[in-house]
């Protein structure tokens, strides 16, 4: 079983001039989708391989997840803005709707559940040497955070 590597540029609009010969395949966003058929392909000419095959090959070219030694909870002194930040204008100022939530500074709306999950993710990678816990994603959230409308996100997006 061979492992091939491919570098993916996802930007259309990037450049990329080679000047030295290189193993990997290189691709630009939009060849993605011929590659991946023509990969399908080649696949389903193989008999089935065992799963033990599989990571057997691939456990050399694994990388270990990248986790900081220190989070944002050992910066000592150094204090975060609370809230939903709002992705166009950078500003913590909602106004809450059933379905959506109202940027007061640009206008912005953006779905409920997009805001929280994204702020509960951002949550988790700035504390990523602890355990979510609801009270603290709580307070994270500040005011325009729901208590009853966090525990059916975290159900939903999170064991």
């Amino acid at each position: 079983m061979e492992i091939r590597r491919v570098l993916i540029f996802m930007d259309p609009a990037v450049k990329v001039e080679i000047k030295q010969p290189i193993v990997q395949t290189v691709l630009r966003v939009e060849e993605v989708a011929a590659w991946l058929m023509k990969l399908k392909e080649e696949v389903q000419l193989y008999p089935k391989l065992s799963p033990d095959l599989w990571r057997d090959a691939i456990t050399d070219a694994l990388l270990p997840p990248y986790c900081p030694l220190n989070d944002f909870s050992s910066q000592v002194g150094r204090t975060l803005q609370l809230g939903i930040c709002c992705p166009k204008c950078k500003k913590f100022t909602w106004t809450s709707h059933r379905y959506y939530l109202h940027c007061d500074h640009c206008g912005f709306c953006q779905s409920k559940e997009l805001a929280y999950v994204k702020t509960i993710c951002d949550y988790g990678v700035l504390f990523s040497n602890s355990n979510l816990e609801r009270k603290e994603l709580k307070k994270f959230l500040g005011e325009v955070g729901n208590e009853y409308y966090l525990r059916y996100q975290l159900k939903k997006h999170l064991n």
